[in-house]
Parts: structure tokens; sequence; C-alpha cells
């Protein structure tokens, strides 16, 4: 009787820790699969904590981050808000040549990527102060005052902006003879094109002061001058975006969306200088 009671104990005592041990490898599978996604989870939130955009304002550049690209552009405005000290209204944020105007969609919405830059353009610092007797000029009500207007803002940029960025190119990054200059823009051209002349053309030939000026080299001088036509191609795209245009004019609207890619292009070119410049200067080239 004594030997059937020990088997039964023996055999009750084997399937008891059989159980636990079944238990515990329970445990253990449940703990690796919760480490596991806990740690999915910690890199996911570091990665998205990496992402961010670069907001350049003035001589500034600020790095906002952000967390998803659904993330709403109303967030990154109150960022910059705060780190400026602007009201969220008070600046316009610039992104492709294209203003960024509905607060409420993600930023997926504007093309923004992690990396991607923005341009931050203060409306108080470049609010245009009219004199009180001048009021401001009617808006064209006709689809040909509007082309026209299109078509006068690139004149302004052929005139005042175009000679000005071949020559500041040509100093960043002299290249002997050899002279990429810009073709005069036109809003039925898609403002890429370009010419490469072996003498200086007419449309590159300094004025023996700002020649002066940026051929010395001075930092300040070539600082100011790339902030400067930075500046002012933001303003003109600007302008561009700001131009209403009725629902049913659609030359007018092809006019404007040639005439911000054109402008685009030349931005793009001025960055595009100014990175070979930095590369230049930390190579020793």
């Amino acid at each position: 009787m004594l030997d059937i009671n020990n088997s039964l104990l023996a055999s009750y005592s084997n399937i008891a820790l059989d159980r636990i041990d079944k238990y515990q490898l329970g445990v253990a599978a449940v703990f690796s699969i919760l480490i596991i996604h806990a740690s999915r989870l910690l890199w996911s939130q570091f990665t998205a904590s990496k992402m961010s955009i670069t907001v350049k304002w003035n001589r500034e550049k600020l790095i906002i981050p952000f967390s998803s690209l659904e993330t709403p552009l109303g967030t990154i405005r109150q960022a910059l808000s705060s780190q400026t000290g602007l009201e969220p209204k008070a600046f316009k944020l610039l992104h492709a040549g294209a203003v960024m105007k509905d607060d409420s969609a993600p930023l997926s919405a504007y093309g923004i990527r992690n990396g991607s830059r923005v341009a931050l353009i203060d409306g108080a610092a470049n609010a245009v102060k009219e004199k009180p007797e001048k009021k401001e000029k009617a808006r064209p009500t006709t689809e040909e005052g509007t082309i026209a207007v299109i078509k006068d803002e690139l004149t302004k940029v052929n005139d005042r902006l175009v000679p000005a960025l071949d020559i500041f190119l040509q100093t960043i990054n002299p290249t002997g003879t050899t002279v990429t200059t810009t073709e005069p823009l036109s809003s039925t051209q898609d403002g890429n094109a370009t010419k490469t002349i072996s003498q200086p053309s007419s449309l590159s030939i300094p004025t023996p002061s700002r020649q002066s000026s940026l051929s010395t080299g001075a930092i300040s001088d070539i600082d100011m001058e790339h902030r400067r036509l930075g500046e002012e191609l933001l303003q003109s795209l600007l302008r561009l975006d700001i131009i209403a245009l009725d629902g049913a004019w659609t030359s007018a609207r092809a006019e404007r969306k040639a005439a911000v890619k054109a402008v685009q292009a030349l931005l793009d070119r001025l960055d595009s200088g100014w990175r070979a410049r930095k590369e230049r200067l930390q190579t020793g080239a």
C-alpha cells in the first residue's frame, strides 16, 4: 500500500513539474514578445523624433523637429511662433515655391519630407510702407490684365535679379573664362534654360562698384548679397502666389504656374551655387 502511494506521489510530482516547466516557458515566450514589441515602439519613436525641417528666417536657420509626416502644418507654425516670437498669423511659410496656407493640412500634403527646407517670410518686416496719398493699385479684373501683371513681375526679376545672380555665382565659384548665365525668363518657358559662353554676356557684365565689392571676397559682402538675392526671389514668389485668379482663367493659371517654376529655378540655382561654395571651402579646393 505504501509503495502504491509513493508511486502516485511521484507521478503527481512529475506532472506538476512538467506543468511548471511549460508555464515558465509560456511566461518566457510572452516576455520575449513584449520585449520585441517594446523595442519596435522605442525604435519607431526614436526614428520619428529624428525627423525635422530646416526653416530659413532672415539670417537664421531654425531646425524644427516633428514626429510624423501627418503632423498638421499648424503644429509647425506654433513651434516657429514660440522660437521667433512672431504671431502665428504674422508670417508665411513657403516650400518649393508655393505658400503653405492650410494649417490643418498634414505636412505630407505639401511634399514635406525629413530634411526639407522651408522659408519663413515675416509679413511685418517685409511690408511695403505706402505714402498716405497713394492708394493701392486696383487688381486686374480681366485675364489679359492678370497675365500682364505676371509678365511684369518676370520682367522685374529679369532686370533686377538675373544679372546680379549671374555675377554672384561667377564670383563665389570662379571657373576660369567659362561663365554660365541665365537666359531671360518668360512665363512660357520652364525656367531652367541656361547657356555656356566663353566670355561674359551683356546680361552678366557687372557694374564697377558691385564687381569690386564682391570680387574682394569680403565675407560680409558675399553673405549680404546671398541673403538679398534669396529674399528678393522669395518675395517674387510670394507676389505671384497672391495674384487672384478666376476659376475659368486657364491661360492665366498656366502663365502663373510657369512663372513660379521659372523663379523657383533661379532660387534653386542660388542655393546650389552656395552649397558648392561651402563644399569648396571645406575641402580647401
